[in-house]
């Protein structure tokens, strides 16, 4: 592969391209990526453009693609205003959009988000955001996971939804974050509730709790159903050097319980050593699906 980084002297302009093959034995056509990133940003605004292929038989190997033979592009801009007088350090509209096609069926999936971000002098925030997103099922899908009757293949659907995100101040010792959502999904609707509590023990580290809860509402013969997901997280450090993440989830969509723990020893500027331990239970039986241990080291060549 080849990457290169993009970055001007003032940082207005960042980007990133890239070209990657994978080889196999088995390899048949397109074993490749291709993809490129460019971003400007000024005080009053800034936009950018993200493109991405995937071939039909590239494989990441130690890395993630999420599907396979496609072609997609991330347009997206922002501006800004800073009031002189009043508790807003800034506002201003924010567009985030996604488009992907394939070969044989063209556009197949497409995501419009708008939203008016405002953000306080305490560093506290809220959000205003409307989506609408557009999906093709090329195969019958169940987006319930509950072995319901899956939602016909072959088939466009396209909905909108609403969201109002608020993060208090994160400077205090106790801080939150709350997203409620309500919207149209697939052929019915859903509604959802996402929220993070986190409380700073200076210098040690801090402990934070996600939750996600989504209400999935079909019509007859879909299936409706409950998910939720609980996260507890705990970071903690040692010393300037040594520090230690701690991650537990539960997914109630897929029965999953997850332990995740990363070990890091930052030996040199920029250099790090990391041991990660990773975990996952089926929640029913507490039987273990997977475990793995993954050592990783970094090191900084400045010349």
């Amino acid at each position: 592969g080849l990457d290169y980084n993009l970055a001007s002297a003032d940082n207005s302009w960042n980007g990133k391209f890239y070209l990657h093959h994978s080889f196999s034995p088995t390899q048949g056509n397109n074993p490749f990526t291709h993809g490129a990133r460019i971003d400007y940003r000024e005080r009053r605004f800034a936009f950018g453009m993200e493109q991405r292929y995937v071939g039909e038989e590239y494989d990441a190997e130690v890395g993630f693609v999420p599907r396979k033979n496609y072609w997609q592009i991330n347009p997206r801009a922002d501006l800004f205003f800073y009031p002189q007088k009043g508790k807003v350090n800034r506002h201003g509209p924010r567009l985030r959009s996604r488009f992907l096609w394939t070969p044989e069926e063209g556009n197949t999936d497409r995501l419009m988000f708008l939203s008016w971000d405002i953000s306080f002098l305490n560093t506290s925030s809220l959000q205003f955001n409307v989506e609408n997103e557009y999906i093709y099922l090329l195969e019958e899908f169940d987006p319930t996971r509950t072995d319901a009757t899956p939602l016909p293949g072959t088939t466009g659907y396209a909905y909108t939804r609403f969201s109002v995100e608020y993060t208090s101040d994160r400077r205090k010792t106790f801080s939150y974050r709350v997203e409620p959502t309500v919207g149209e999904f697939f052929n019915g609707y859903r509604y959802g509730l996402r929220t993070n509590i986190t409380w700073r023990y200076q210098p040690l580290g801090q402990i934070s709790l996600t939750t996600n809860y989504s209400y999935i509402d079909l019509p007859d013969p879909y299936a409706s159903a409950s998910l939720f997901l609980i996260g507890p997280r705990i970071d903690l450090t040692f010393t300037k050097n040594i520090f230690l993440t701690t991650f537990f989830q539960y997914n109630s969509q897929i029965d999953n319980v997850n332990v995740n723990a990363r070990l890091q020893w930052r030996f040199a500027p920029v250099s790090d050593f990391f041991l990660v331990y990773t975990d996952n239970y089926n929640s029913l039986d507490w039987q273990v699906k997977n475990r793995a241990i993954v050592a990783k080291v970094t090191y900084w060549l400045n010349t």
